[in-house]
């Protein structure tokens, strides 16, 4: 109790002091914590004008440099090519065809042919005839077709 005596009596004469004091202007905790909290709003606002205040900074860096560059050009180039033609040589014994034979004669695909003609000779004869130069559609096989075909093609095989 020695060190905790001393210690007391001599704490107790400055408690005894502060306790004659009186606050100079009463504390009032409601206006206290309304400070604190607008300090803590001002803090969190400033960080968002910061934030805000960079991103128009990049935006505007943006739009600088999107003016700022050359617009496209296309430059176009005409270039003339010579290629030489080897002309065809006539046979050493031509037929002999009558003056009038020489006239073009237009072919025409029957609908069961088309079906062999290649893309291009097929558009060329619809462009030219319409659908109607087109074959009509088959019906659709039965089974009893299938097995025919089925069988004509193991026949063939073997």
């Amino acid at each position: 109790m020695g060190i905790e005596g001393e210690m007391s009596s001599g704490l107790s004469a400055f408690e005894d002091g502060l306790a004659k004091l009186t606050p100079a202007d009463a504390l009032d905790r409601g206006k206290l914590m309304f400070k604190a909290g607008q300090v803590a709003v001002a803090r969190s606002r400033r960080r968002w004008q910061i934030v805000a205040g960079v991103a128009v900074c990049v935006a505007a860096g943006a739009a600088a440099f999107v003016a700022a560059r050359p617009g496209s050009t296309i430059v176009e180039r005409d270039r003339i090519v010579y290629v030489q033609q080897q002309v065809p040589t006539a046979p050493a014994n031509p037929p002999s065809v009558a003056a009038g034979a020489l006239e073009p004669v237009e072919q025409t695909a029957q609908p069961e042919e088309i079906s062999e003609l290649s893309y291009t000779r097929q558009r060329q004869l619809v462009l030219k005839d319409g659908l109607n130069a087109l074959p009509t559609s088959s019906p659709r096989p039965t089974g009893q077709d299938n097995r025919r075909l089925m069988e004509q093609l193991l026949t063939q095989r073997l």
